[in-house]
């Protein structure tokens, strides 16, 4: 009788420790969020360029920026997945959480200076 009680209590300890392990070291960094302001990085992206645009005294230099402007989409997402790396979080944009939760990481700043050189 006493080996039966000293096996399940083993079990029992053994099981909620691996459980307590895959709890703290997968599901909660897994359910780390952040968010970022991307229409503000946008806007910013926008007036840096419009006085270059209007300023452009020839073609060959409209499309230069033009070509620097269609080249930010790849740029912007580049630099989300790599901050999503960094945190090893998921990053969403501010518009997406209705209410964010306590904890929600703003990676707003830290995406600006990845993107706005």
């Amino acid at each position: 009788m006493n080996s039966i009680i000293h096996t399940a209590t083993v079990s029992i300890v053994v099981v909620a420790t691996a459980l307590a392990g895959y709890h703290r070291f997968v599901v909660a960094p897994a359910a780390l969020t952040a968010v970022v302001d991307l229409e503000s990085i946008i806007s910013e992206c926008q007036a840096e360029l419009q006085p270059l645009l209007i300023k452009a005294a020839s073609d060959q230099e409209r499309a230069a920026i033009q070509q620097q402007a269609a080249l930010f989409p790849r740029l912007l997402q580049t630099a989300v997945g790599e901050l999503a790396a960094e945190c090893r979080c998921q990053v969403l944009d501010r518009t997406v959480l209705l209410t964010p939760r306590p904890g929600t990481l703003d990676l707003t700043a830290q995406l600006k200076s990845k993107v706005l050189k």
